[in-house]
């Protein structure tokens, strides 16, 4: 009866542990999608001001995608009053069709993505959403006003002079603050609307890349293979959100791998 007992509770620890690291993966596949698009297209040269075309072709590769984007990612340099500086990413995103490809709305605690669309009055700030770990470690709230530095602006990578005694800097208003779940994000990540961005970085009407959700995650491979063929590959790359995340989800994997020889081992031992 003892050797009975000891295999049964073998397997149960099995199943258990089975049944909870699946679901912790699904969670955490959720997760990292309410964050990131399931489909990423960037361009491995400078220039990216053709981005409207790529957008018109990502909606018609496939009837399962659902939403398209366009965004910018730019490092900056975030302060608000003294010794509150912090290194952070501003996301630009279009707040008219940001809602059908990322679930930032969800996200939010305070204020609106919405937010992001309005015309600021003459003489204000543009409206801005940050992360509430970074809106904690800028004691920043609702209404108060940020000052965003663009690093480097001042030199000429001609010539590796300064053009001016400073860099470029912008106040921005703070419209709204979300939170995740994830710490990187929450605490570093700033969203502002694509216009209000493409001019901080000073390129034009240039964008980083497209994004997209498609119906079902699992297709999201196959229609990012099809529309890098569509696209003609090089300067085009296609990632879908498991590439994106690859570390991560293979972690996982070896984790739930591990844990199962380990559990095996045991009933073994036990029978």
């Amino acid at each position: 009866s003892v050797s009975i007992l000891g295999v049964a509770l073998g397997v149960a620890a099995l199943t258990i542990v089975l049944a909870v690291t699946t679901g912790f993966q699904q969670q955490f596949r959720d997760k990292v999608l309410g964050v990131n698009a399931h489909v990423i297209v960037l361009k491995s040269q400078a220039t990216f001001a053709e981005y409207r075309d790529v957008m018109k072709t990502a909606r018609e590769i496939d009837p399962d995608v659902l939403a398209v984007q366009p965004f910018i990612f730019a490092e900056m340099l975030v302060t608000r009053g003294k010794g509150q500086l912090s290194g952070v990413a501003i996301k630009g995103i279009d707040p008219q069709l940001v809602g059908g490809v990322l679930d930032l709305k969800q996200h939010m605690i305070e204020g609106s993505v919405e937010s992001l669309a309005e015309e600021p009055p003459p003489g204000a700030p543009p409206p801005i959403i940050m992360g509430k770990e970074l809106a904690n470690k800028l004691k920043a709230r609702l209404g108060d006003d940020v000052t965003v530095v663009v690093p480097l602006s001042n030199l000429d990578f001609d010539t590796w002079r300064a053009k001016s005694s400073a860099p470029r800097t912008r106040r921005f208003r703070v419209t709204g603050i979300f939170y995740s779940g994830f710490d990187e994000y929450d605490r570093r990540l700033m969203y502002a609307s694509l216009a209000d961005t493409q001019e901080l970085v000073g390129r034009g009407d240039q964008v980083m890349g497209v994004e997209m959700k498609v119906k079902d995650v699992d297709r999201a491979e196959e229609i990012a293979d099809k529309l890098e063929e569509k696209l003609g590959g090089p300067p085009y790359q296609v990632q879908d959100w498991y590439e994106l995340n690859h570390n991560l989800f293979t972690a996982l994997e070896l984790q739930k791998f591990v844990l199962v020889v380990i559990l095996t081992l045991i009933i073994i031992v036990a029978a």
